[in-house]
Protein backbone atom coordinates (compact mmCIF):
# COMPACT_ATOMS: atom_id res chain seq x y z
CA UNK A 1 0.00 0.00 0.00
CA UNK A 2 0.91 3.20 -0.77
CA UNK A 3 1.55 6.04 1.84
CA UNK A 4 0.75 9.62 1.80
CA UNK A 5 2.23 12.69 4.06
CA UNK A 6 1.40 15.75 5.35
CA UNK A 7 4.47 17.04 4.40
CA UNK A 8 8.44 15.67 3.25
CA UNK A 9 11.30 17.13 2.52
CA UNK A 10 13.98 15.54 -0.15
CA UNK A 11 16.47 12.38 0.73
CA UNK A 12 19.85 13.02 2.18
CA UNK A 13 22.05 10.51 2.84
CA UNK A 14 19.35 7.60 1.78
CA UNK A 15 16.85 9.32 4.72
CA UNK A 16 13.82 11.48 3.64
CA UNK A 17 12.08 13.61 6.66
CA UNK A 18 8.49 13.10 6.50
CA UNK A 19 5.47 14.62 8.87
CA UNK A 20 1.77 13.31 9.67
CA UNK A 21 -0.64 14.46 12.13
CA UNK A 22 1.52 17.07 13.15
CA UNK A 23 4.34 15.01 14.28
CA UNK A 24 7.69 13.99 12.00
CA UNK A 25 9.78 11.24 11.45
CA UNK A 26 12.24 9.33 8.62
CA UNK A 27 11.53 6.67 6.05
CA UNK A 28 14.35 5.32 3.71
CA UNK A 29 14.74 4.68 -0.02
CA UNK A 30 12.43 1.58 0.76
CA UNK A 31 9.65 4.09 2.32
CA UNK A 32 10.12 2.16 4.98
CA UNK A 33 9.74 4.41 8.79
CA UNK A 34 13.09 3.57 10.26
CA UNK A 35 11.30 4.67 14.08
CA UNK A 36 8.14 3.89 15.25
CA UNK A 37 8.71 7.45 17.15
CA UNK A 38 7.16 10.63 15.85
CA UNK A 39 8.63 13.81 16.87
CA UNK A 40 7.79 17.93 17.11
CA UNK A 41 10.54 18.98 14.21
CA UNK A 42 13.61 17.01 13.07
CA UNK A 43 16.60 18.06 10.64
CA UNK A 44 17.91 16.09 7.78
CA UNK A 45 20.56 13.45 8.05
CA UNK A 46 23.96 15.11 8.44
CA UNK A 47 27.21 12.40 8.69
CA UNK A 48 25.08 9.85 10.29
CA UNK A 49 22.87 11.59 12.42
CA UNK A 50 19.52 13.63 12.94
CA UNK A 51 18.51 16.73 15.11
CA UNK A 52 15.47 15.54 16.78
CA UNK A 53 12.97 17.32 19.43
CA UNK A 54 10.30 16.77 21.33
CA UNK A 55 9.02 19.83 23.43
CA UNK A 56 11.71 22.22 24.59
CA UNK A 57 14.09 19.34 24.66
CA UNK A 58 16.93 17.66 21.59
CA UNK A 59 18.81 14.37 21.45
CA UNK A 60 19.88 12.81 17.65
CA UNK A 61 18.58 10.14 15.94
CA UNK A 62 20.87 7.26 13.55
CA UNK A 63 20.17 5.67 10.86
CA UNK A 64 19.10 2.58 12.46
CA UNK A 65 16.13 4.59 14.31
CA UNK A 66 17.86 4.68 17.83
CA UNK A 67 18.52 7.75 19.67
CA UNK A 68 22.55 8.53 19.96
CA UNK A 69 22.24 8.41 23.59
CA UNK A 70 20.18 8.84 26.83
CA UNK A 71 20.42 12.57 27.42
CA UNK A 72 18.32 15.01 25.94
CA UNK A 73 19.38 18.94 25.49
CA UNK A 74 18.23 22.31 25.80
CA UNK A 75 19.51 22.90 21.88
CA UNK A 76 21.16 20.72 19.44
CA UNK A 77 23.34 22.01 16.58
CA UNK A 78 23.49 19.41 13.37
CA UNK A 79 27.07 17.16 13.23
CA UNK A 80 30.21 18.54 11.23
CA UNK A 81 33.53 16.46 11.06
CA UNK A 82 32.57 14.06 13.54
CA UNK A 83 31.03 16.52 15.91
CA UNK A 84 28.03 18.15 17.19
CA UNK A 85 27.12 21.07 19.37
CA UNK A 86 24.46 20.87 22.20
CA UNK A 87 23.60 23.33 24.87
CA UNK A 88 22.44 22.11 28.35
CA UNK A 89 21.56 24.73 31.10
CA UNK A 90 22.80 27.66 28.86
CA UNK A 91 26.32 26.62 28.70
CA UNK A 92 27.60 24.40 25.17
CA UNK A 93 29.56 21.63 24.58
CA UNK A 94 30.19 19.05 21.67
CA UNK A 95 29.49 15.37 21.44
CA UNK A 96 31.65 13.11 19.73
CA UNK A 97 29.56 10.09 17.21
CA UNK A 98 29.12 7.54 20.60
CA UNK A 99 27.43 10.36 22.17
CA UNK A 100 30.29 11.16 24.88
CA UNK A 101 30.94 14.64 25.77
CA UNK A 102 34.08 15.88 24.32
CA UNK A 103 34.96 18.60 26.79
CA UNK A 104 35.40 19.09 30.55
CA UNK A 105 34.37 22.62 30.44
CA UNK A 106 31.12 24.13 28.83
CA UNK A 107 30.92 27.17 26.96
CA UNK A 108 28.85 30.42 26.53
CA UNK A 109 29.12 29.82 22.81
CA UNK A 110 30.78 27.24 20.41
CA UNK A 111 31.02 27.46 16.79
CA UNK A 112 31.20 24.22 14.38
CA UNK A 113 34.30 22.17 13.76
CA UNK A 114 36.51 23.37 10.77
CA UNK A 115 39.98 22.12 10.20
CA UNK A 116 39.39 19.88 13.43
CA UNK A 117 39.07 22.74 15.38
CA UNK A 118 35.85 24.67 17.24
CA UNK A 119 35.96 28.38 18.29
CA UNK A 120 34.74 28.58 21.85
CA UNK A 121 33.33 31.73 23.74
CA UNK A 122 33.14 32.47 27.96
CA UNK A 123 32.72 36.07 29.35
CA UNK A 124 32.90 37.51 25.62
CA UNK A 125 36.68 36.39 24.74
CA UNK A 126 37.19 33.48 22.55
CA UNK A 127 39.69 30.58 22.13
CA UNK A 128 39.96 27.26 20.05
CA UNK A 129 39.25 23.79 21.45
CA UNK A 130 40.88 20.64 19.57
CA UNK A 131 38.86 17.38 18.39
CA UNK A 132 39.90 16.34 22.10
CA UNK A 133 37.85 19.34 23.49
CA UNK A 134 41.17 20.68 24.72
CA UNK A 135 42.35 24.60 24.89
CA UNK A 136 44.63 24.80 21.35
CA UNK A 137 45.91 28.48 23.26
CA UNK A 138 46.49 29.90 26.67
CA UNK A 139 45.51 33.35 26.09
CA UNK A 140 41.85 34.10 24.67
CA UNK A 141 40.85 37.03 22.37
CA UNK A 142 38.57 39.72 21.85
CA UNK A 143 37.81 38.25 18.33
CA UNK A 144 38.73 35.20 16.66
CA UNK A 145 38.31 33.61 12.81
CA UNK A 146 38.16 30.03 11.60
CA UNK A 147 41.54 28.07 10.46
CA UNK A 148 42.27 28.86 6.94
CA UNK A 149 45.16 27.61 5.17
CA UNK A 150 46.98 26.14 8.83
CA UNK A 151 46.28 29.93 10.19
CA UNK A 152 43.89 31.91 12.38
CA UNK A 153 42.82 35.65 12.43
CA UNK A 154 43.14 36.88 16.18
CA UNK A 155 42.32 39.96 17.57
CA UNK A 156 43.32 41.72 20.83
CA UNK A 157 43.21 45.28 21.70
CA UNK A 158 42.00 46.19 19.03
CA UNK A 159 44.93 44.69 16.64
CA UNK A 160 44.69 41.55 14.40
CA UNK A 161 47.74 38.97 14.27
CA UNK A 162 47.63 35.16 13.29
CA UNK A 163 48.17 32.39 15.28
CA UNK A 164 49.17 28.47 14.10
CA UNK A 165 47.48 24.76 14.66
CA UNK A 166 49.47 24.73 17.56
CA UNK A 167 48.32 27.65 19.19
CA UNK A 168 51.56 30.21 18.74
CA UNK A 169 51.20 33.52 17.18
CA UNK A 170 53.37 33.52 14.37
CA UNK A 171 54.82 36.74 14.61
CA UNK A 172 55.37 39.38 17.71
CA UNK A 173 53.66 41.99 14.91
CA UNK A 174 49.60 42.89 15.29
CA UNK A 175 47.99 45.16 12.28
CA UNK A 176 45.20 47.42 12.08
CA UNK A 177 44.01 45.15 9.94
CA UNK A 178 44.77 41.68 7.98
CA UNK A 179 43.15 38.97 5.35
CA UNK A 180 43.29 35.32 5.75
CA UNK A 181 46.30 33.78 4.27
CA UNK A 182 45.72 32.39 0.55
CA UNK A 183 48.29 30.52 -1.35
CA UNK A 184 50.75 30.63 1.42
CA UNK A 185 50.21 34.76 1.50
CA UNK A 186 48.44 37.49 3.48
CA UNK A 187 47.44 40.72 3.35
CA UNK A 188 48.25 43.31 5.97
CA UNK A 189 47.41 47.09 6.98
CA UNK A 190 49.20 49.36 8.84
CA UNK A 191 49.36 53.28 9.05
CA UNK A 192 47.36 53.49 6.00
CA UNK A 193 49.32 51.06 4.20
CA UNK A 194 49.28 47.67 2.58
CA UNK A 195 51.82 44.44 2.85
CA UNK A 196 51.88 40.78 2.71
CA UNK A 197 53.34 38.40 5.58
CA UNK A 198 54.62 35.05 4.63
CA UNK A 199 53.46 31.90 7.03
CA UNK A 200 56.31 33.05 9.07
CA UNK A 201 54.97 36.05 9.90
CA UNK A 202 57.33 37.82 8.10
CA UNK A 203 57.01 40.96 5.46
CA UNK A 204 57.95 40.23 1.76
CA UNK A 205 57.22 43.66 -0.10
CA UNK A 206 55.20 47.05 0.31
CA UNK A 207 52.67 48.03 -2.18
Amino acid sequence: MSQWYDSAGNFYERFATVKKDGKWSFINTEGKLITDKWYDSVSDFYEGFAVVQNDSNFSFIKTNGQLINDQWYNNAQIFNEGFAAVRKDRKWSFINTEGKIITDEWYDWVGKFQNGFAVVQNDCKFSFINTEGKLIIDDWYDDIRNFHEGFAIVKKDGKYSFINTEGQLISNKWYDYISDFYGGFARVYNNDKYSFINTKGNIIFNI
